[in-house]
């Protein structure tokens, strides 16, 4: 299969932005000019793209087109091939079969079959894609007629004079240029799909450093445009498969522009600088000849930023003998009955001992297994709820009440005419976006806005036929804090809108006290086990976000639960197949004593499985010490040398000391976890090791403070101190006077042998008071 250029038809034809190179001789066909009504033509077009000529021809009527004829003039010589108008057809399209003309004079029908064309009726329209290899010639002009019978009578032609003129272009190599973007993190170049064994192995490089998280990498396994999953961004091709975020799933839309996929297995991937490597068992794929096109999209998920190859598909050729066969997957028996059904859907939330949150489609048997099960229209379907509610599993519909999907126009006294929920905090006449989701901030104090959401939540329940609702987006009153009252209202609205739909919160930690009367349950996510986008893979927490999600939820969670008893469900992101990091995660979860669910990151995929979490008291403790978080280097790095040990009082979630000796200026481009260290936040005193191998004496610690968000945090209120013979004592002092974005402060001429940076509790930013924020730090002895 050649999968540089594709093949098949792929809908609508489009005229405008593809440089399209095709003029008609003669202007459009005229109607009622068909001795038939039926089989009036009405419209021909065509285009010549990627190596393909696609031909539309549309009749008055449903026609059938069995009696359907399309001449090709392959050398525009009216002296050659059969003389019809002015041309001379070299081609001729009957049906699906391709034929080359073979007569001895322009007069004779004498044609010889070189080949087939996809062929497609649509009511009163055929679609044609001819390879443009078959036609062996890159200009051609075309006529369409239809024929009675007989085959003998003409009953229409398009067009009525000369032809319709159409430039083929030439089918693209299978290359990937490079400079091709603006982004260089994104700009591919070079994309290898091999395999080994049972592995199908895809590399994509970049031009510069890149975290792969937002690479898509698509798989056309039946060489077919016409099947598979139509991108609006190229809607150029059909693609059954899709490995994103180190899953491998296929297409299950309910049409072919519908993104719904269906987990079917999980790749291994590494990254490595500018180079992600992915492995995967290609038997998964279900062809020996898929073609591969690999997409780098933009930060938020909106714009495609490179693609490669720049024009077709890749090929990638798996030898069958080196696959085994994929086993099938098992059946799962539906659950029975709960024997509590007949109870209110509230009343069973409180007694439920296991949940899960799935965003696909069907599945109702995996997930008659839970007690309840928080899901997401529409991708589930009615009639999959309402099996679910018959079984007694309480359904909760998904709901965003801190931002809005789509921007809408509402009463138009909004931002740029909009609906008047959405914020300007920067002014800018638009309104305030999440870049990550694409979706837009929404003001619950609104009272528009509010009712917008108890009028979906009621539509959920009365029409999609869930039992409650799940309510995500909470924490936009955390961005917001003005709309912390609106928020509270709008759970009270739900609450009295709704009286016997239990409500789910996920996450919302400042406003539990206050939500929590009006609440059925909270949802906490990656709690212990999770998926890092930067590295594509699945993890579990560092020590130090552990003991962030244990102070969250003893401070925040713990003492309104003594008042508002209520089930805390944590989900969980792991591989199916990774039983120790699910086990742990159930064991940690068992701890506090919250329900448990382990699933994928796109939550497109329902495990069942017996892992049990055994509650251990070390998971209530705090796991992370200054020892385990301590970083000794390696090389020398930023003036410190070799054998230097960071030691950090603690570390706030996600983050490690290594990061702020890593030489890089530049750090606008760096991951966050990447890009600073941060201390855990109001916490009290913190403080910074350096402990070097040898003493030394001199020169100057400079301190990089961390930027985010284009904001520099200088902590306001710290010491610098050193260490010599075991003693500590100041080197320099900052109390509420910061020296800027970089400060350096000179050290003792005396030999020491640790430095350490003292901050006391409230000594951070104006902005985040509770942190310490470094960017690097360096010891300067120039």
């Amino acid at each position: 299969m050649i999968c540089s250029m594709v093949t098949g038809y792929y809908g609508l034809l489009v005229t405008v932005g593809l440089g399209m190179a095709w003029s008609a001789f003669a202007g459009p066909d005229p109607r009622g000019d068909a001795s038939v009504a039926q089989a009036d033509i009405v419209s021909l077009d065509a285009n010549g793209k990627h190596g393909q000529l696609r031909i539309e021809l549309t009749t008055a009527s449903d026609y059938g087109f069995e009696n359907t004829q399309i001449l090709l003039d392959t050398d525009l010589d009216a002296k050659t091939g059969f003389a019809i108008g002015s041309l001379g057809a070299d081609i001729l399209v009957e049906g699906a079969n391709i034929y080359a003309f073979d007569g001895q004079d322009t007069s004779a029908w004498s044609w010889n079959p070189i080949g087939t064309a996809q062929r497609r009726v649509d009511g009163a329209t055929l679609m044609l894609t001819l390879d443009g290899q078959a036609i062996g010639s890159d200009r051609v002009a075309l006529i369409a007629r239809a024929l009675a019978d007989d085959y003998a009578t003409p009953l229409d032609r398009a067009p009525d004079d000369a032809g319709l003129l159409v430039t083929i272009e030439s089918v693209a190599e299978q290359t990937e240029a490079t400079g091709d973007t603006d982004d260089p993190s994104r700009d591919i170049t070079a994309v290898t799909a091999a395999q080994d064994g049972q592995a199908a192995v895809i590399t994509v490089t970049t031009a510069e450093p890149f975290d792969f998280a937002t690479t898509l990498i698509f798989f056309d396994t039946d060489d077919n445009a016409e099947t598979g999953y139509q991108p609006s961004a190229d809607p150029r091709f059909g693609f059954e498969f899709m490995l994103s975020g180190g899953t491998l799933a296929r297409h299950h839309g309910a049409d072919r522009a519908a993104w719904d996929w269906v987990s079917v297995g999980q790749s291994e991937q590494s990254i490595a600088n500018q180079q992600m490597t992915a492995r995967f068992n290609a038997a998964l794929l279900d062809s020996t000849s898929p073609c591969v096109a690999v997409w780098n999209m933009s930060g938020d998920w909106q714009t495609l930023i490179d693609r490669a190859p720049d024009r077709g598909l890749y090929d990638l050729t798996l030898d069958p003998g080196q696959l085994d066969p994929v086993a099938p997957e098992p059946q799962i028996a539906p659950a029975a009955p709960k024997a509590n059904r007949d109870l209110s859907a509230r009343r069973r939330v409180a007694e439920s001992e296991s949940f899960y949150c799935y965003y696909g489609s069907g599945k109702v048997n995996a997930l008659s297994h839970y007690d309840v099960v928080i899901l997401h229209s529409p991708q589930m379907a009615v009639e999959d709820i309402a099996a679910l509610k018959a079984l007694g599993v309480v359904t909760i519909g998904y709901i965003t009440v801190g931002e809005d999907d789509e921007k809408r126009v509402g009463d138009g006294t909004g931002p740029a005419g909009l609906a008047s929920w959405y914020f300007d905090r920067n002014g800018d006449g638009e309104p305030d976006r999440n870049a990550i989701w694409n979706s837009w901030y929404a003001n619950a104090n609104d009272p528009n806005w509010r009712a917008d959401r108890v009028q979906e939540a009621k539509r959920l329940v009365n029409e999609e036929g869930y039992d409650g609702i799940f309510l995500d987006t909470l924490d936009t009153a955390q961005l917001y804090p003005q709309t912390a009252d609106g928020m509270v209202q709008l759970v009270a609205d739900l609450r009295e809108a709704l009286p016997d739909s239990p409500i789910i919160l996920n996450q919302g930690f400042k406003l539990f006290d206050r939500l929590a009367p009006m609440a059925d349950g909270l949802m906490l996510e990656s709690f212990t086990a999770t998926f890092d986008f930067q590295s594509q893979q699945y993890m579990l927490n560092y020590a130090s976000s552990l003991d962030a999600h244990t102070r969250n939820v003893n401070k925040n969670l713990q003492p309104v639960l003594e008042t508002y008893p209520m089930p805390i469900f944590v989900l969980d992101y792991a591989r199916a197949d990774d039983r120790e990091a699910i086990q742990t995660a159930a064991d940690r979860a068992a701890s506090f004593g919250y329900q448990f669910a382990a699933a994928p990151i796109y939550l497109d995929e329902v495990y069942v499985n017996d892992i049990v979490g055994e509650p251990d008291p070390k998971w209530l403790e705090m796991q992370a010490t200054p020892e385990s978080m301590s970083v000794v280097l390696a090389e020398p790095a930023n003036g410190f040398p070799a054998g230097t040990k960071l030691v950090p009082s603690s570390c706030f979630a996600g983050y490690t000391v290594a990061a702020i000796v890593d030489g890089i200026e530049d750090r606008s481009d760096l991951h966050w976890t990447k890009a600073a260290w941060a201390s855990s936040e109001d916490t009290g005193q913190t403080w910074l090791n350096m402990e070097l191998p040898t003493p030394t004496a001199g020169g100057e610690l400079v301190i990089t403070w961390a930027v985010d968000s284009g904001e520099t945090h200088v902590s306001r209120d710290y010491v610098v101190e050193v260490q010599r013979d075991g003693r500590w004592s100041a080197a320099a002092s900052v109390n509420g006077d910061p020296q800027g974005p970089v400060s350096r402060h000179p050290l003792p001429d005396e030999p020491f042998d640790a430095i350490r940076i003292v901050q006391p509790d409230g000594g951070g930013s104006v902005q985040r008071p509770g942190l310490m924020w470094i960017g690097q730090i360096a010891l300067d002895r120039a």
